[in-house]
Parts: structure tokens; sequence; C-alpha cells
């Protein structure tokens, strides 16, 4: 990567180098040589473009990477944090019906949870739809060890915290 830069600021100075050499060849007098006018004229209508481009490109490959680069740690690490808002959501769910059945002595259905926790989570994380939050809640109640189907028996590890 750093190399790659190197060469870029390298070209560059080669560009402007032979800029400033069109440049004072323009400046002098008319007395050039037929070999002389056909070095400018080549530097000036296919080298020079020909680098433009070639700089250019290179350029654009390397803010490609650098930008898939932390696309990718910034959506690790957003998904992480969905994740365990998908897992707070659970959590807060279970604590309000065990409450709601010690002190009302009423039960709330799998499905009245299930909404209440969709809806946590969508308030939390709005630009999630219904849909997406009820894949990360199921996917929350499988991780957590004695909520939800599962029970006891969790199937994957609960998500990472951030560091």
């Amino acid at each position: 990567m750093k190399r790659l830069v190197v060469l870029m600021l390298m070209a560059v100075l080669f560009i402007g180098t032979m800029s400033n050499v069109a440049f004072a060849a323009d400046a002098a007098p008319a007395t050039q040589s037929a070999l002389g006018n056909a070095v400018k004229d080549t530097v000036d209508n296919t080298i020079i473009p020909l680098l433009v481009a070639l700089i250019g490109s290179l350029i654009s490959i390397v803010m490609v990477k650098i930008k898939k680069r932390l696309n990718i740690q910034l959506s690790a690490e957003t998904e992480a944090w969905i994740q365990r808002q998908a897992e707070a959501a659970v959590q807060m769910v279970a604590e309000k019906a065990a409450s709601k059945i010690k002190y009302n002595k009423i039960a709330l259905t799998k499905n009245e949870k299930l909404d209440m926790a969709i809806a946590s989570l969508v308030s939390k994380v709005p630009h999630l739809t219904k849909e997406q939050a009820d894949a990360y809640i199921h996917a929350a109640l499988a991780r957590i060890p004695g909520i939800g189907a599962t029970g006891d028996a969790s199937l994957t590890p609960p998500a990472p915290p951030l560091k």
C-alpha cells in the first residue's frame, strides 16, 4: 500500500516535471528542430494523457480497497451491536413477562412477547424492518440459554462485546 502511494506521488511529480518541460518548450524560440517538435508532440498528446489515466485508475483502485476495508469493519461492528440490542430486547421482555406473572398473575403469550421484543428492537434500530427484527430476535432467542424454545441448550454463543 505504501509502495503504491509512493509510486503515485512519483508519477504526479513526473507529470508535473513533464508539464514544465512542455511549457518551457513552448516558451523556447521558434528555431526548434523537427525532432524536438515530434518529442514535444508525443509527450503532450500521448504520454501525459496515458499517465493521467493510469494514475487516475490507480487512485480509484486504492480508494475502492479502502472503502471495502472500512465498510466491512463498520458492518461487522454494526451487526454485533444489533445482535446485542436484540439480546437485550429479549431479556427485557423476559423480565417484563416474569414480573407480570409474579405481581399480576397474568402470563403473556409467546406472540405478545415476540411482538414486544420486535417493537423494542425496532425502536432502538429504526432502519430495521419488522421481518429483519423478527430474524434478529429469533437468533437472540437461540443464543440466550434458558429463554425461548431451546431452554438451557443455547445453539450459538452470545454476541461478542465491542472493544
